[in-house]
């Protein structure tokens, strides 16, 4: 009793500890502050996109207005691209002064413009670079707005592709989704947004950080791959006119979904309406970023025909959804009357299979809720249209399902045109003050000889990075609102064949492959000035030449792997990488099965001791009262270098008579074990007290050190005495 009681306090001290320890943590590390300034005009998706993965990495995200407006709610209003309402958290001339870990601005006209003209913000980004800061933008803001403030003098730099000409003589001009040089990062468009944000994540904190946010947003995990979605029994969505689209939103909703649906279709062409399912038409979104404001509340919209009705995931806000009998009897009625409807993530879980909205149809969802599915069979695929129902799994996959919708509303070809232009395409000159109502097809016309530069998939690096090594991580969202789609096999097909950047420039790829091969000088934009145009060219043979180095050393590794995998004949990539997976898994499970059989030391400080007989060649085993064995292991951290000695003098005064011992230590743990013959003073309990005094020892040494930098690790290890007796007469 009283030794379950020692080992009990031992326990609570160690958890003490433990909790001790995370509270100084987390007090030393206060969150990283991140202000995201918008303006009418801003791009929704990469502004949503951009603090929306920031505020999953822990920061604390500021969405601030650049207007100055009259005070309260109405003066933080902003009225983004594509009629797209959201609520600013403050105003950039309030936060003038405060310190902030990180400044990205979101791209998008006339909204790059309105925040280059904001002399508050101008101030503030400046002061912020001249302390080392990270700062960073995407799409027109770089060259509209960096660029024109001289902030990214003899830096290398991207942006949407037709403003590359605007970017003055000093800057580097890089033909990649996601350039970093030094504390700046630039990206493409709203179909880099994410690559864009979790780049940022990385840079303001870590490669592992980055990593842990990029896994629930399912982004592509290899970029350059075809994008691809399962369509199953075929029909035509036929609609009379300009389409009626229905997004419902609830308080909960998740804001990169829904924007994207909302921004991608009014891009297409199509009639909008965002309805509010809540009791107000402002939203409050899953990440509380944007405060989105709804055109008309539910209850109006019910009155309306629509053809389609789609919905955005997150999980209190397909909750909402699931509560609400008019939705439901919207959609109801919607799938009754054949009509389509749709949703992402958490929403076919949660709406359409309680309802019976999905008998009988093949469909995708947020993956850690595909259980709930009835019909599990296409859960892994990305986009699934089965007749008249689309279903996608995640923020990761919102663009890849917004785009699916164009296809199957407007044709291919709307879906094809559709990432090549948009309202920044047209606003080259940064000074028209619509507000992004183009006409993408006379656009489209306007850039066809440009749609044409571009093959199948542009699998270009994620990111140049200057200063540090490649991005591994999540990969590829989508190739981007200007970018490429893969081609189409049967029924899993993708949105394109020729696509390109409506500009006057060239990527030529390698067919084989489809990496990038070259770019000639004379397919650099055309600027005035020769150095400018020259400095272009060598960037761009200098970004040719680097990916030829890099598949070079694929190629070079997977020859390393074909050597070292036991198969035979020739594979291809896919079917050699899936023999690696193979392999490895067979290597794993023999090495889990050799360590069950060897002294491995265990993860948890421990004592365990057993009473086992003696094998009958044993010469002691003859010997009265010694045909059993007492074997005791110890398990702990190896930081203390006398723990051998310790044992010997703990175990002295039993005077023990040692038949063999084994010591192994590894990755910084050791296991002691002693093998002595039962007899006189030496029982399973005797041992086990008096190495429990060592583990002690160990512990009382670790508290020693219990706000050093290796306390989190001494701290989180787990006690554990446990005695095991295989004989019935063990003492």
């Amino acid at each position: 009793m009283a030794a379950a009681a020692s080992s009990l306090a031992r326990r609570a001290v160690s958890c003490r500890r433990l909790l001790l320890s995370r509270a100084f943590a987390a007090a030393a590390r206060p969150a990283k502050r991140v202000l995201v300034p918008v303006a009418a005009g801003t791009e929704p998706v990469e502004a949503a996109a951009t603090a929306d993965v920031l505020n999953r990495a822990g920061a604390r995200v500021t969405v601030a207005t650049v207007a100055s407006a009259p005070a309260g709610d109405e003066g933080l209003l902003v009225e983004a691209a594509y009629g797209v309402k959201l609520v600013a958290d403050a105003r950039v001339a309030d936060l003038e002064g405060e310190d902030f870990d990180l400044i990205a601005l979101p791209g998008g006209m006339p909204g790059s413009t309105n925040l280059r003209e904001c002399k508050v913000l101008e101030r503030m980004v400046k002061m912020h670079a001249e302390k080392g800061e990270l700062y960073g933008a995407i799409c027109a803001a770089p060259a509209v707005t960096l660029a024109h403030w001289g902030m990214l003098k003899g830096l290398k730099a991207t942006c949407y592709p037709s403003f590359m000409e605007k970017f003055t003589a000093e800057v580097i001009p890089v033909n990649s989704r996601v350039v970093v040089d030094r504390n700046v990062v630039t990206s493409q468009g709203p179909g880099t947004a994410i690559e864009f944000a979790l780049a940022l994540v990385e840079q303001l904190y870590d490669k592992e950080k980055m990593e842990e946010v990029a896994g629930p947003l399912y982004v592509r995990p290899q970029h350059g791959a075809e994008y691809t979605i399962e369509e199953l029994n075929s029909v035509e969505w036929k609609c009379s006119g300009t389409p009626q689209v229905l997004v419902p939103v609830a308080n909960g909703s998740e804001e990169i979904e829904a924007l994207n649906l909302i921004d991608v279709l009014r891009r297409a062409g199509a009639n909008v309406t965002v309805a509010s399912v809540e009791d107000t038409l402002q939203i409050v979104t899953r990440r509380h970023k944007f405060n989105l404001i709804a055109d008309m509340m539910l209850d109006e919209a019910a009155k309306m025909e629509f053809d389609l009705i789609v919905m955005p995931g997150g999980l209190s806000g397909a909750q909402k959804f699931a509560s609400t009998n008019k939705l439901v009897d919207l959609l109801k009625k919607q799938a009754g009357s054949g009509k389509p409807y749709g949703a992402i993530c958490a929403s076919p879980a949660h709406v359409l299979e309680p309802h019976g909205l999905l008998k009988g149809k093949k469909v995708t969802a947020f993956p850690p809720m595909a259980h709930l599915l009835t019909d599990q069979s296409l859960c892994e695929n990305r986009v699934v249209i089965d007749g008249n129902l689309i279903t996608s799994r995640a923020p990761g996959t919102a663009t890849e399902f917004a785009l699916a919708i164009v296809e199957k509303l407007f044709g291919r070809e709307k879906a094809c045109v559709l990432p090549s232009c948009g309202n920044d395409a047209e606003m080259i000159d940064g000074n028209d003050s619509t507000n992004g109502s183009t006409d993408l097809l006379a656009a489209a016309s306007q850039n066809s000889q440009a749609l044409c530069t571009l093959s199948i998939s542009r699998p270009l690096a994620l990111w140049d990075e200057m200063n540090s090594g490649p991005f591994s991580g999540a990969v590829g969202l989508y190739d981007g609102f200007y970018g490429g789609f893969g081609g189409g096999h049967g029924h899993e097909h993708g949105f394109g064949q020729h696509l390109g950047a409506s500009t006057s420039s060239s990527v030529l790829l390698d067919g084989g492959t489809g990496e990038l091969a070259a770019a000639a000088a004379a397919d650099v934009p055309k600027r005035k000035g020769g150095a400018r145009e020259e400095k272009a060219a060598t960037a761009l043979r200098s970004h040719s030449e680097a990916e030829r180095r890099r598949r070079e050393r694929i190629n070079a590794h997977l020859a390393t792997l074909r050597s070292m995998v036991p198969c035979t004949g020739k594979m291809d990539k896919a079917a050699l990488l899936a023999e690696v997976i193979n392999h490895v898994k067979k290597l794993k499970s023999e090495a889990a099965r050799v360590g069950r059989h060897c002294p491995v030391p265990s993860g948890a400080d421990e004592v365990t001791v057993e009473v086992v007989q003696q094998p009958q060649e044993s010469p002691q085993h003859s010997r009265a009262g010694a045909a059993f064995l007492v074997k005791a292991t110890l398990s702990c951290g190896d930081g203390c270098a006398d723990l051998f000695a310790d044992v010997r003098r703990a175990l002295q005064p039993l005077a023990p008579r040692v038949v063999g011992s084994e010591v192994t230590t590894l990755g910084g743990r050791v296991r002691i074990t002693v093998a002595m013959l039962r007899e006189g003073a030496v029982t399973a309990a005797s041992v086990r007290r008096a190495l429990d005094s060592v583990l002690d020892r160990v512990a009382s040494a670790a508290a020693a050190f219990e706000f050093s930098p290796r306390d989190s690790l001494l701290a989180s290890k787990r006690r554990r005495v446990s005695t095991f007796d295989s004989s019935s007469s063990s003492s």
